[in-house]
């Protein structure tokens, strides 16, 4: 069976399509290329039958942001970020976990 035939049995709930992450030096910003290319992405996920397109930008990314928003793009989601987990004091007093396989 084609894969093509399977996916297209699929329901369309399922067919999200997502945007990677691009990003512009200074001289080439507002020349028009970055909503080329949105509009070539929107243009594929309709051939594709997508049913939502996704993008992200970095919450400090204002001019990402407001760019997205220009292409009629609004905020969805807040992705949260730690990166300095430090060990807790219950953390330390607890026994390690051990498998039902272990002494």
């Amino acid at each position: 069976m084609k894969s093509s035939s399977a996916l297209a049995r699929l329901p369309k709930t399922l067919w999200p399509a997502r945007g990677r992450s691009t990003g512009w030096n200074p001289p080439a910003r507002r020349q028009g290329v970055a909503s080329a290319l949105v509009a070539e992405f929107l243009a594929w996920a309709r051939r594709k039958h997508a049913n939502e397109v996704k993008v992200t930008a970095y919450a400090a990314n204002d001019a990402a942001i407001a760019f997205y928003r220009r292409q009629g793009f609004v905020p969805f989601e807040s992705t949260l970020l730690l990166t300095q987990l430090s060990p807790s004091a219950d953390a330390e007093a607890s026994p390690p976990v051990r498998s039902a396989s272990q002494p």
